[in-house]
């Protein structure tokens, strides 16, 4: 119960947080590109390589990973786990396999939203 609880206080801030960015994001700037978007996930990034880089040999990891990695960054952004994991693979030298994560997400993510609209329009 406690795990849960830490992830999901963890993803309450990381929804309010993202909230947050992406309304400041939108004021400041005015593009056709999702700009905002692109500012949250970048900064999940960062925060994710950030965390894992400084915090992997401390004793607390896996509880702090629960609460900042698990709740906020996976209600801030899920492209940080994204950007992590693809990281982790070229850094292991699997570089095949972080290109065909990179490959997959990106053309299956778009195929799955092309796929759920396209249920939707159907239905209506």
């Amino acid at each position: 119960m406690d795990k849960i609880l830490l992830v999901g206080i963890g993803g309450s801030f990381g929804a309010i947080a993202r909230y947050g960015v992406y309304q400041l994001s939108k004021a400041s700037l005015t593009s056709a590109f999702p700009v905002p978007t692109l500012v949250i996930n970048l900064a999940g990034c960062l925060l994710a390589g950030i965390f894992f880089e400084s915090m992997r040999d401390h004793q607390w990891f896996s509880t702090l990973s629960l609460f900042f990695a698990m709740g906020f960054l996976g209600s801030f952004t899920t492209f940080s786990t994204f950007g992590l994991e693809t990281f982790q693979l070229m850094r292991n030298g699997d570089i095949a396999l972080a290109l065909l994560n990179v490959g997959a997400n990106t053309v299956l993510g778009l195929g799955a939203v092309a796929l759920g609209t396209w249920i939707v329009s159907i239905l209506k």
